[in-house]
């Protein structure tokens, strides 16, 4: 194999997209932009129209060669045709005004979601650029066939003549291009446009070719690279038992696959998953991972009873040593949740994860993983409030008024609220999805799906098997902890009367510190073990699952309850006044299914203990805890049996994933104050990890206090 050695190439890879921008004609690039929208808008069928778009951008887009890359993808993304579909969205995109205002005010999120998705992996590599081609024209040969149809298959067909294109236009420049990298790329695309992937470095090649086509181009984002060692093993071992490559050139080619991927920079968009079937190439994977210690690409860990302790030995060494980019998924309670919303046993067995932690039919569902979000904390002001926020005279709730005779009203009047907030985002979610075969064409990612090349039809028009939609519900350790402080100061004690409290907390507990220190220390508090905490937490989850999971959607398919908050911790916070478990107004809400900061007095026993009392296979959106460990804690041999022996615990009690922080909050300190010394310093962030001194101050902030006072 005549490559340069990767060392020598890699920080030739860094910035290369970033770069490209910088390299492209904005005039130019506007110009074939209007140009494949005549070509979009000729056409009196908008599929048809999408898919000519596509071919006449990848024949005239302006593309770029980088010679130290062996992997050839760089084009000019600027104006791509997923504008077309954005300009189609503002025609069809309704809001009521009262659910405007109830968004604009932070109560919760509804819109469209076309950035969850992953093709069918096995389509892409079975039949290649060419046959993805010669399926569709198998399809238009059919006879009888509906106007409808043909008009997807014609779309298909030009689309994926466009990628052939795009893969001949980059041979044909690699080919020019006086390197060794730029030359190996050439004898790959070449392959690639005559055939399916036969080596490993085609295999991967075609990842970025097809990436680029549906992510950038086609605007539908690629979240999962799928089973990376199941998929790409076969090619692996091709490669070894032909001779074509030695042990230590299949190492340089992951170096370099693994390495472009983290030069794009999009945070939290290129997952892929193990642990399904492990066999040697998976090991030489994290190997290579650990070796780069980059923070992309994120993996999933599938865990199973046959997931072998080597697998966990190594990734929890990784994660303990800096290299943290992991989730651990419950691959049996994926699969439950799956099918507890109607997904045939053997589809949901074979589940990728979307996204972050969000558990999909792996070729046959969109399951649109963010089309909602609920602020959970919210429904409790409104609801001590009539029906408001505490410093906005609009009305975003129920006023149900100010009396109310025990805690027991008080709750149905929460749970009241947060039903109603469900219905209105559906609501609107799905009047947005009764427009669809309006606004999309998805192409190049339909012609991957098995049914949508069956049934002759988009994936976001019915085409997939499973049609689905996801909300997700966030604030819980927020929410349970302020309605606990209610019950018990309100209610039992009464240390304080309910107009009292409302004053109190709409002047953010001014003059009252020892009011707020009592009721964030002496009442009870979600994540310690307490069963009555714990009991009115799996009582309001099962009120928020109850409103989201089995209701219908605007695509024909149903609602997936989440229980994530990513980062949307800190812009929700910021739309919320104080609250009765003791919160400032404006601070964070709780993250995940972690505990509020500081408040999880029992360490992580007493945090896995509570989490894991709730059936998660009600959560078929996904749901995680975050967990923070001291580097003292989990050194030595010892400290890998500690951590596994803590993961094990959590998955065996039902805990549906989690991903695990290994480091100081001194360290952390340390790293705000002296940056350049730690530029290597990885964290695990909700859905993904970053190198921390990439973060603004705010976020670091929050990072350091969770581990400091958890």
């Amino acid at each position: 194999m005549k490559i340069t050695d990767f060392d020598h190439s890699k920080h030739a890879m860094d910035g290369q997209y970033t770069r490209v921008k910088t390299l492209v004609d904005q005039e130019q690039s506007k110009d074939l932009y209007r140009e494949l929208k005549g070509v979009y808008c000729s056409e009196k069928s908008k599929q048809i129209g999408m898919g000519k778009a596509i071919k006449y951008y990848f024949e005239h887009v302006r593309l770029f060669i980088n010679p130290n890359d062996i992997f050839a993808d760089l084009a000019d993304v600027t104006f791509p045709p997923v504008k077309l579909r954005d300009e189609e969205y503002k025609k069809y995109k309704t809001c009521s005004p009262e659910a405007a205002r109830m968004q604009k005010e932070g109560a919760f999120f509804a819109d469209c979601d076309f950035g969850h998705t992953m093709p069918d992996w096995g389509t892409v590599f079975e039949h290649g650029i060419p046959g993805i081609i010669k399926r569709a024209e198998e399809c238009l040969r059919a006879a009888s066939l509906p106007s409808e149809q043909r008009e997807f298959y014609l779309s298909v067909k030009y689309a994926y003549e466009g990628i052939l294109i795009f893969t001949e236009r980059l041979r044909d420049k690699a080919s020019e291009v006086l390197s060794d990298n730029a030359q190996f790329a050439a004898r790959n695309l070449e392959s690639l446009t005559k055939r399916r992937p036969e080596t490993l470095a085609e295999a991967m090649q075609l990842y970025f070719l097809y990436y680029t086509a549906q992510s950038w181009v086609e605007g539908e984002n690629v979240r999962s690279l799928g089973a990376l060692d199941d998929i790409l093993f076969p090619y692996y071992r091709h490669d070894m038992e032909s001779g074509l490559y030695s042990k230590a050139d299949i190492r340089q080619l992951i170096e370099y696959f693994f390495y472009k991927w983290n030069s794009m920079k999009v945070i939290a968009n290129i997952p892929f998953y193990i642990g399904t079937n492990t066999n040697e190439f998976t090991y030489l994977i994290l190997e290579e991972y650990r070796k780069l210690n980059v923070p992309d690409l994120k993996i999933h860990i599938k865990c199973t009873a046959n997931t072998p302790i080597r697998l966990y030995k190594m990734v929890m060494d990784s994660i303990r040593n800096g290299n943290n980019s992991f989730v651990f998924i419950n691959d049996e309670l994926a699969t439950k949740a799956l099918e507890g919303i109607g997904i045939e046993r053997e589809d949901a067995k074979n589940h990728t994860i979307i996204g972050c932690y969000e558990p999909a039919a792996a070729g046959k569902e969109i399951p649109c993983t963010l089309n909602g979000g609920i602020n959970m904390p919210m429904a409790v002001e409104v609801v001590l409030n009539r029906g408001k926020k505490f410093h906005c005279e609009n009305r975003i709730g129920i006023d149900f008024g100010e009396e109310f005779a025990d805690f027991e009203s008080f709750y149905a009047a929460v749970k009241k609220q947060l039903k109603e907030w469900t219905k209105v985002s559906m609501a609107e979610i799905n009047a947005i999805e009764r427009q669809y075969p309006n606004i999309i064409h998805s192409p190049i990612l339909s012609a991957t799906f098995q049914s949508c090349m069956e049934r002759g039809r988009d994936a976001y028009a019915g085409g997939a098997k499973y049609n689905n939609s996801s909300i997700c519900a966030f604030g819980i350790a927020t929410t349970v902890d302020e309605l606990m402080a209610i019950k018990k100061a309100v209610f039992e004690q009464k240390i304080i009367s309910m107009e009292e409290l409302k004053h109190t907390l709409k002047n953010n507990w001014k003059n009252a510190e020892t009011l707020r220190k009592t009721m964030r220390d002496k009442c009870p508090k979600y994540g310690n073990n307490d069963p009555e905490a714990d009991c009115l937490t799996k009582d309001l989850l099962l009120h928020m699952a109850e409103c989201i999971n089995h209701k219908p959607n605007g695509r024909g398919g149903v609602y997936r309850m989440g229980l994530f908050s990513i980062d949307w911790i800190i812009p929700y916070g910021k739309q919320l006044g104080a609250s009765a478990d003791g919160r400032f107004a404006g601070e964070p809400v709780s993250k995940n299914l972690c505990a509020s900061v500081g408040m999880d007095k029992k360490g992580i026993t007493g945090m896995i203990n509570s989490v894991t009392k709730f059936d998660y296979s009600l959560v078929p959106n996904g749901s995680v805890l975050d967990l923070s460990l001291h580097p003292s804690v989990v050194s030595g041999d010892e400290g890998i049996h500690i951590m596994i022996h803590l993961l094990e615990t959590y998955l065996s009690k039902g805990g549906f994933a989690t991903h695990i922080n290994v480091v100081s909050p001194e360290t952390l300190k340390e790293a705000q104050q002296k940056p350049d010394k730690y530029r290597n310093l990885q964290v695990r962030l909700c859905g993904w990890n970053v190198y921390f001194t990439d973060l603004d101050v705010e976020m670091q902030n929050n990072l350091i206090r969770s581990m400091e006072e958890g």
